[in-house]
Parts: structure tokens; C-alpha cells; sequence
């Protein structure tokens, strides 16, 4: 059977590899010769090639289109001197500049096509952060603290309901009180609507730096150098990867990057905290027949790379009703561990006791037994908020700051997270 190919090249190489490949045309044939990114994946997508090979400096050459070529069971075979880079974007084999036809072909011929995406079949998508569902109250964690983890670093993920129920207050502290153990931690805002972490933090001269790495991953030059770099620094052992706050920059982060993000993140931090946006409807695979962007690409992501995702609900009637409805949701196919957390509890707005209603609700009408609460401390938070700090620096006896430090210390007990390595945590860096 021959191979159908197709040959994005650039320059001199481009005449002689593909007049080469022509000599061995009983096993390969070049069926399309792309002039952009447009074309390749169309024809791809179309079943036009089972194999394509792309010169390094093709124009628009990223994660993404990669991603594409394989979810179209097309085999990639990349032609460059920068194999690192080359093999960050995913190919499948990686031939020298100057490498003559029989090697191309002997790549190209090197193994099968990978499997089509198979959406139609009824399989998940090969990038869907929904796949099969698992969710779990905190009680059914407490029993297995001290797993080990495979992953150089813990990821938490902060989610939650609709209506600003508290996520970016809980990831901003819930980072800072991992940090002050020693773990050096890493703050990341995916938030596609509305990233304010860094402006939380007192950082209001920010860049987007979670942009920023998106675009190194987008070109497969993504390092840790070039994380650490993007990073702003808050304390010895805490930084923060700061978000876009146009909202309107979302399709900058897409899946392929902010996978790429997430796993280089890992080998850089011994504790990875998201804070992301509410939204997981994937309406735009449900519009269109090809990969659309997707505007909830960064939550579906942070929740598919999670160790553990924190589902934030407000204490009150409405709050409660959306934490019992997104709990519904993640049984639905949300790929990580569950755990619901109640923030803001007060007596005013649930009735006394105000634990004993909320604990009630939830187990009545979600089957949620122990969920984690966190008091109303709104003096605090103003506090914090104000001077740019966090609730451990404005007022760490406060029972807002108590309460998420003694959540940090049964997340880092079931997730394996160490302990405090002597360093000095709480102080900050000077203003540079």
C-alpha cells in the first residue's frame, strides 16, 4: 500500500525532497503540497495525507497543528536542527536538515498513522479534559492520605460555581500557605474571563505572563528557564504566573498550550495551584465539525491536569443551589478528584447552626457528607485586598486565614506534599 504524504517545505530542500520521495513511489507518494498551515490541516482533516512532512521554519508550524495532524491519523515527521523544539511540539520522528529522500522516507514509513480522533464513532475527543467521571467529598480522601504521587509536583485546581463564590481568594491564600511550608509553589490564573490574581497580589504593573508562556509552548521552545522567567516572584516560595485580563486575549490559551504549561509547570515547583473560571460547556465542539477555539479551553484544562480539583460554592441559598448543580456537573465526566468547599458561612443568610443546615443541604440534595467550610471574614479580606497581601500576611489569626491554613495542611497530607524545609516563606521579596 502506498503512503499518501504531504509535504510542507520551505526553500531549496523543498524541490529536492519531494522530486527524491517520487523515486520511491511504490511505497510513498506526495499527494499535496500545502502553502500554509491552513491547507496541510484541511487536507489532513479531509484524508487527503496519512503522513506529512514539515520543515522546521514552516510558517505557523505549532503545538496545535500537531495536535490536528494527529487527531486526523496523520503521521508527522519534521525536518529541522532543533530537535528539542521539534520534539516539544509532538512529532512522530525528526530528520536533519540536510538529510537526503531515502532517509525521509525510511521516517515517514517508520510506523502506522496514529488513530484518527474517532468523535463520530462516539470516542472522546483525544484532548477532552471530559472523559470518564470521578468526583468525592472530602471524606472519602481521608483515608487515603500519603498517596504517591507519579508527577514531580502536586496540581491543585481551584474551580467553582458562578458568581464570584470566592475561587481567585482561595487559590491566592490557599498557594501562600502552601508556600509557607517551604515547597516552592506556583501560582498559575487561567482564568479565560476574568484574571485577577496577580492585581490580588499587589502586582498592578503585570504582564500576562501566562500568555507569554503559551506563546513558547505554541513554538515548543517552552523550558523552565522560560517559566521561572515569565513568573513573578511574591516570596521566597511563592510565584505567580499572572493572567490575561483582556478577556477578550482567551483564544491565546488554548488546550495544546496550556498542557504543555501545566506539565513544565510540574518540574518546576513541588506545588502547582489553578485558579480558573467557572464555564466547561464545550459548545464549540458541538457547533462546528472541526477544532474550533475554545473559550473554556483553559478550565477544561487546569481540571484535566489536577491532582485534585476544589469545587468553591458560597453559603448561602443561591450559592448553595450552583454548588449542588456544577457537583452534578463534574459526576458528568470531570476526570479528577471532587471536593466541594462552602465559603462564607455565616449564620445570617443559612439560619443556626449555620454548619449544621449547610452540612444538611448538601448531603439532602448532592450526597455531599463532610464538606470543607470556610468562614465569613469579610473584615479580612477587605484588609488583604486593600494592601495587595494575603490573608496570612494581613491578619494570619483571622478565621478566614486559620481555616484555609489548616485546609492546605490536609491537602499536602493527602496529596504527599513535604513538609517545611527551614526556609523563609512568609517574607516577601523587595519591590524591584
Amino acid at each position: 500500500m502506498i503512503l499518501p504524504v504531504l509535504a510542507a517545505l520551505t526553500g531549496p530542500a523543498e524541490a529536492r525532497l519531494v522530486a527524491g520521495l517520487a523515486e520511491h513511489a511504490g511505497r510513498v507518494s506526495v499527494v499535496r503540497r500545502p502553502a500554509d498551515i491552513i491547507e496541510l490541516v484541511a487536507a489532513a482533516e479531509a484524508g487527503v495525507g496519512r503522513a506529512a512532512v514539515i520543515a522546521d521554519d514552516f510558517p505557523g508550524l505549532e503545538v496545535e497543528t500537531v495536535v490536528r495532524l494527529h487527531a486526523a491519523g496523520v503521521r508527522v515527521v519534521a525536518v529541522g536542527d532543533e530537535p528539542d523544539a521539534l520534539t516539544a511540539l509532538g512529532v512522530d520522528d525528526i530528520v536533519e536538515t540536510g538529510a537526503d529522500a531515502d532517509r525521509v522516507a525510511a521516517a515517514l514509513l517508520a510506523g502506522p498513522p496514529p488513530v484518527p480522533d474517532g468523535r463520530d464513532s462516539g470516542a472522546p475527543h483525544p484532548e477532552s479534559a471530559v472523559t470518564a467521571g470521578r468526583r468525592t467529598g472530602w471524606e472519602d480522601l481521608a483515608g487515603r492520605s500519603g498517596t504517591a504521587r507519579e508527577a514531580p509536583a502536586a496540581v491543585i485546581t481551584v474551580w467553582g460555581t458562578g458568581g464570584a463564590p470566592g475561587r481567585t481568594t482561595l487559590a491566592v491564600n490557599l498557594a501562600a500557605e502552601l508556600a509557607a511550608t517551604g515547597n516552592r509553589t506556583l501560582l498559575i490564573d487561567a482564568d479565560s474571563y476574568g484574571a485577577c490574581a496577580g492585581a490580588v497580589l499587589g502586582l498592578l504593573d503585570e504582564s500576562a505572563g501566562l500568555a507569554t508562556v503559551c506563546r513558547l509552548a505554541g513554538r515548543g521552545t517552552l523550558d523552565d528557564v522560560g517559566l521561572r522567567t515569565a513568573s513573578s516572584g511574591i516570596t521566597e516560595t511563592l510565584s505567580v504566573l499572572t493572567g490575561i485580563t483582556q478577556s477578550s486575549r482567551w483564544p491565546e490559551l488554548t488546550r495544546a498550550r496550556l498542557a504543555a504549561v501545566f506539565d513544565t509547570a510540574r518540574a518546576c515547583a513541588d506545588v502547582v495551584v489553578i485558579d480558573c473560571a467557572a464555564p466547561i460547556e464545550q459548545d464549540e465542539e458541538l457547533s462546528y465539525d472541526t477544532d474550533a477555539p475554545q473559550r473554556n479551553a483553559a478550565t477544561l484544562t487546569a481540571i484535566d491536569a489536577a491532582d485534585l480539583t476544589l469545587l468553591v460554592g458560597t453559603a448561602d441559598p443561591i450559592g448553595l443551589g450552583r454548588l449542588v448543580r456544577a457537583y452534578a456537573d463534574a459526576a458528568d465526566g470531570l476526570d479528577t478528584d471532587v471536593v466541594p468547599v462552602v465559603n462564607g458561612l455565616r449564620t445570617r443568610v443559612v439560619g443556626s447552626p449555620a454548619k449544621a443546615r449547610v452540612t444538611d443541604a448538601l448531603a439532602r440534595f448532592a450526597g455531599i457528607d463532610s464538606p470543607t467550610m470556610l468562614p465569613y471574614d469579610r473584615a479580612a479580606c477587605d484588609d488583604a485586598l486593600l494592601r495587595g497581601v494575603t490573608l496570612r500576611e494581613a491578619d494570619r489569626r483571622g478565621s478566614a486565614a486559620r481555616a484555609i491554613a489548616a485546609l492546605a495542611v490536609d491537602l499536602a497530607a493527602w496529596l504527599s506534599i513535604p513538609g517545611s524545609r527551614g526556609a523563609e516563606p512568609g517574607r516577601r521579596r523587595p519591590a524591584q
